[in-house]
């Protein structure tokens, strides 16, 4: 089993996305894998790559091989001069998909379509595995392996997505997707008890270090927590249905919720968990 998203090797499954960041130049097209945390989880298409992008039921709504064209229908760029770039629906944009409307092909990624992607085009650099990637057996001792300057910023990225505090003070996370507070999310990430959840929570602004300390034990249940919203997402594509799932009682559970086990228990129920969700959710996203 594949602890971050449960792939076959030398495929990258996940959900199309226009990128795009202060200082870049136009929307660079990509894939987001929701198995891996940070710019680790994205990956830019390039020529040659094979994708095949999912329509609602999980068939196939297009597939072939990404050639994009980056010379037709260039226009005057914002910034004067004699800059010419593409522009679709209102962004500047780095290639098009060559013999597909342009709108189209953008609105795929606008739409955060589920995809499976094969990186095979000549362009893409080398990039080493993240230590999410591999056997679910293995993850352990993958991450016990990393130099700690490596582990610090591997959890320093991982926890962000559970934990965003803005500067209001307000707070977002992943797992607001799966119906859960700020105390529910403090406790199913490093096991504190209600009381201990309910202390931290009172000072979200508080250096996060010291709100969640680092450890290897937080480090692999982030790594089997990116896994299991990586199953949800690709399966259950609204909030809504990942939320009812995760409270609902399950028969592979002894009729318990998904959410009893990471939340009463230590590491091996955040493992079986995840290995539930995988068995009794199919690439439709039909409960099984």
């Amino acid at each position: 089993m594949q602890a971050g998203g449960g792939q076959p090797a030398g495929e990258v499954r996940g959900f199309l996305a226009p990128f795009f960041e202060t200082g870049m130049e136009g929307v660079v097209w990509s894939l987001d894998d929701p198995g891996r945390p940070g710019y680790d989880s994205l990956h830019p298409l390039m020529d040659g790559d094979e994708l095949r992008v999912l329509d609602d039921a999980g068939g196939t709504l297009r597939e072939g091989v990404v050639r994009l064209d980056c010379t037709t229908g260039l226009l005057p760029h914002c910034l004067g001069g004699e800059l010419v770039q593409q522009a679709v629906l209102g962004y500047w944009v780095d290639g098009l998909q060559e013999g597909m409307d342009p709108e189209a092909w953008s609105r795929l990624f606008f739409e955060g379509r589920r995809a499976v992607l094969r990186e095979v085009g000549w362009r893409h650099l080398p990039r080493e595995p993240h230590p999410f990637s591999g056997p679910v057996e293995g993850l352990r001792a993958r991450l016990a392996a990393l130099p700690e300057a490596r582990a610090i910023e591997v959890v320093r990225n991982a926890l962000y997505p559970w934990l965003c505090f803005r500067l209001d003070g307000e707070w977002s996370g992943l797992t607001q997707g799966w119906g859960l507070g700020l105390e529910e999310t403090l406790a199913l990430l490093s096991h504190l008890t209600p009381n201990d959840a309910r202390a931290r929570a009172l000072r979200p602004n508080g250096d996060r270090e010291t709100l969640l300390p680092f450890s290897l034990p937080l480090l692999e249940r982030l790594g089997l927590l990116f896994g299991l919203n990586a199953a949800l997402r690709w399966d259950l594509r609204n909030e809504a249905s990942r939320a009812a799932w995760a409270r609902a009682a399950n028969a592979r559970l002894e009729g318990r919720s998904p959410l009893d086990f990471p939340l009463d228990s230590e590491m091996e129920g955040v493992r079986r968990v995840l290995e539930v969700a995988r068995a009794c959710l199919d690439s439709e996203g039909q409960q099984r």
